[in-house]
């Protein structure tokens, strides 16, 4: 029902809706299939939306457990889109059970400007809150900036003391606390360096402990770009304490590499690869030498078969609380749009454990009954996927479908199972995509729900270009000839026009003459400045420029206005 009562439940139930203006209110009833200690959930709410930048809720969440105990949940939140410069969202909950009172609260707040990103995301939940949550202390922040025209600079902190309610699909994630500081200097449009230091900490929650660490370091990082081919790669140099050692406490080397490659041939191929090595003492292992490689292949043929091949040789050690997917092919083809084959193999090292491993493989054949499932219509769905071009994570990411939630995983892949026909508007929440990312196509985006069939989408998430620009006065040669005066009129505030394909941007420039445009995408645009304000007296120079950014470009544009002088003739008497 909400992120801190009970978030996200697989199973079996019904839900009832009513739409009635700018209010929504209703009611479901669930009975979860992964967890066991829960036997049934029931919930109600009511909640108010204006204009889809402002919304309030609250409902009522009730909980039976296997013991025939119940928790009763109160919630309310609300969210607000503050004009072009930020976001907040705030939930306060509480909860009783067995006659202990409990609280929880959670914030995200995003905020930009021309210069600063920043966001902070906060959850705190008490011992006795029989949500979600439980005995959570969470903090996560982070703040860029971008000084003169190809650096970038970010800082940020999270600090992971979790527990949360899940089942048994899912393990909590180790206690973590990170810190980082990075700088990142743009030498040419595709060529990137960056230096960045980290603290980063590690806690395993099993007894007995797999880990217990401490880890600072250095990395450097270069990223190059060649057409449809990345290369990223970076090296990376520490010190780690070890707190599962002999000697406790004592401080060791740790050394890291790391060379990732991504090719996008078309909308049908992508393929992304990695080798990554770890050297140093670490764990509780007295040498710890170890590489990791991996690659993925997707294949998408718009009308034909559709195709993904992933390997991983292996995981770190601190990973064992999922499941990690070594090897998985899949393929799938629709016949007829009402019949569609598929096959696919898995293996994996199973959750909770080192190297113990199951293999699994599947033949799968489809028919679309068109079974009625609604009032009226049949229901579709929505499948999607993002792919990485170049920004720090797609994992977390969240799409809005009339009011409907759905958050990528960590290979960028979210769907929307059970949607009624008609036609949609796709919403990105960029506040988990991180500073200076962009998706590839502005949105919002049309999407079609046909009965019965399985609409695709696909986007990619890029890193966003920036123009910079600056209004340069040229004076007449002739002004101080003779004859010749200059013009007094000052120049004002001038309209610059940046325009692409199918979006138009227009800001005013600066008392001083700068104008500046943030969070372009990558691709071709037409800047245009417009004469109005221009006095007479001044001639523009710089009319339109045609500028083809690439992904987190800064382009530095100078508009020239000439200045020209007036000259004065007297008419000779007859």
């Amino acid at each position: 029902m909400s992120d801190l009562t009970e978030s996200s439940r697989n199973g079996i139930g019904v839900l009832i809706e009513r739409d009635i203006g700018n209010l929504s209110t209703g009611a479901f009833l669930n009975y979860p299939r992964y967890y066991p200690k829960i036997r049934r959930l029931a919930s109600g709410w009511l909640s108010f939306e204006k204009e889809k930048k402002y919304t309030l809720l609250t409902g009522y969440l009730n909980k039976q457990y296997e013991t025939g105990k119940s928790a009763h949940l109160l919630t309310v939140s609300g969210n607000a889109f503050l004009k072009s410069w930020g976001q907040i969202n705030v939930e306060l909950a509480a909860g009783k059970r067995d006659n202990l009172l409990g609280y929880a609260m959670k914030t995200r707040v995003y905020a930009k400007n021309q210069w600063v990103r920043a966001y902070v995301n906060y959850t705190l939940a008490d011992h006795d809150f029989p949500g979600y949550f439980s005995n959570t202390s969470y903090f996560s922040s982070g703040v860029g900036t971008k000084i003169k025209k190809s650096i970038d600079l970010a800082a940020n902190y999270d600090f992971n003391h979790s527990n949360i309610a899940l089942d048994t699909l899912y393990s909590n994630a180790p206690l973590s606390q990170n810190a980082s500081l990075t700088a990142n200097y743009r030498i040419k449009s595709n060529n990137i360096i960056g230096l960045a230091l980290y603290m980063r900490s590690r806690e395993d929650r099993s007894e007995p402990k797999l880990f217990d660490y401490a880890e600072q370091s250095a990395r450097l990082t270069i990223q190059n770009k060649f057409k449809s081919l990345g290369i990223s790669s970076y090296g990376e140099i520490g010190k780690v304490k070890n707190f599962l050692t002999l000697n406790e406490g004592e401080t060791t080397r740790v050394f890291k590499a790391n060379v990732s490659v991504i090719y996008k041939l078309n909308s049908i191929l992508f393929i992304e690869s990695f080798i990554n090595y770890q050297g140093g003492k670490k764990y509780l292992l007295d040498d710890f030498n170890r590489f990791y490689y991996g690659t993925s292949v997707n294949l998408n043929w718009q009308k034909g078969p559709q195709i993904r091949l992933s390997y991983q040789n292996n995981y770190e050690i601190e990973e064992y609380y999922r499941d990690r997917s070594l090897l998985s092919l899949s393929a799938r083809y629709r016949i007829h749009h009402k019949h569609e084959i598929g096959l696919g193999t898995h293996y994996n090292l199973v959750k909770n454990s080192l190297n113990k491993k199951e293999f699994n493989a599947f033949i799968r054949y489809t028919y679309i009954i068109d079974v009625p499932v609604a009032k009226k219509n049949n229901l579709g769905s929505l499948k999607g996927k993002v792919n990485n071009l170049g920004v720090r994570s797609v994992e977390g990411i969240v799409f809005s479908l009339s009011g409907n939630i759905a958050i990528c995983n960590k290979s960028g892949e979210f769907s929307f199972p059970a949607v009624l026909p008609g036609v949609y508007y796709l919403l990105i929440n960029y506040s988990n995509l991180g500073i200076n990312s962009i998706a590839d196509q502005p949105g919002p985006y049309q999407i079609i729900i046909e009965p019965g069939m399985e609409k695709n989408f696909t986007i990619s998430m890029t890193k966003s270009a920036t123009i910079k620009g600056r209004i340069v006065l040229q004076s007449d040669a002739n002004k101080n000839n003779k004859g010749y005066v200059q013009v007094k009129e000052t120049l004002g505030k001038l309209i610059i026009e940046a325009k692409n394909k199918e979006e138009i941007f227009r800001v005013l420039t600066k008392e001083n003459g700068t104008f500046e445009f943030l969070d372009l995408r990558p691709g071709f645009w037409n800047i245009k400045v417009y004469k109005t304000g221009i006095p007479q007296g001044y001639t523009l120079i710089t009319e339109q420029v045609n500028i083809d950014l690439a992904s987190g470009q800064v382009h530095n544009l100078d508009v020239l206005i000439k200045k020209k002088s007036i000259q004065i003739k007297f008419q000779k008497k007859l």
